[in-house]
Order: structure tokens, then C-alpha cells, then sequence
């Protein structure tokens, strides 16, 4: 039990490690607003546990001991995040973008 727990928080620091100020996984980073930039930028701000997520991509991949990097991809509704894993493999990941007035 002790092992798997050391595995465990081995795993998610090398998960907060992943995260920099240029591929932050909670922030809109695909554009910007000509009227209330901040504004639209902030509705689309998702808060949800991105060590977590990658800890489930972990436990449901046969073989895996960690995520080594990921790659975001943005659209209108959704957020999308490749999660590469240590062994070579990749795992999708979706997030709903919340939910944005209609005149956004």
C-alpha cells in the first residue's frame, strides 16, 4: 500500500511539472477578443483537476507509469487535451467549454 501511494504522488508531481504558463491547461489560449478581451478569455477558464485527469489516463492504460507530456487543442465547444504516456501510448481527453452567453 505504501508503494503504490509513493507511485501515486511520484506520478502527480511529475504531472504539476507538465503544466507551464505557455500550455496552461485551464486557460483559453487559441485567441483573443477585440471587445473585452479579459472578459471572454476568463468565461472560458475551465477549473477541474488536470494531476487528477492525468492520474485517470494513467490507471486505464494497461503498462503505463506516468504522463510524459500532452498537447491541448482548442474549438468553440470543447477542450481536448493527447495525453502521451510514458510507454509511447496516447490517450484523448475531453473537457466541455463552459457554457458562454450566445452573444460571445
Amino acid at each position: 500500500m505504501a508503494l503504490l501511494y509513493y507511485q501515486l504522488v511520484q506520478a502527480l508531481l511529475q504531472t504539476r511539472n507538465l503544466i507551464d504558463s505557455d500550455n496552461d491547461p485551464y486557460t483559453y489560449t487559441a485567441g483573443r477578443w477585440l471587445h473585452q478581451d479579459e472578459v471572454q478569455r476568463h468565461s472560458r477558464l475551465l477549473q477541474f483537476d488536470f494531476p487528477r485527469l492525468c492520474e485517470i489516463a494513467v490507471r486505464l492504460c494497461d503498462g503505463a507509469s506516468k504522463v510524459t507530456g500532452y498537447e491541448k487543442k482548442e474549438g468553440g465547444y470543447n477542450r481536448v487535451f493527447i495525453l502521451t504516456l510514458y510507454m509511447g501510448k496516447r490517450a484523448v481527453a475531453k473537457a466541455p467549454t463552459p457554457k458562454l452567453d450566445q452573444h460571445g
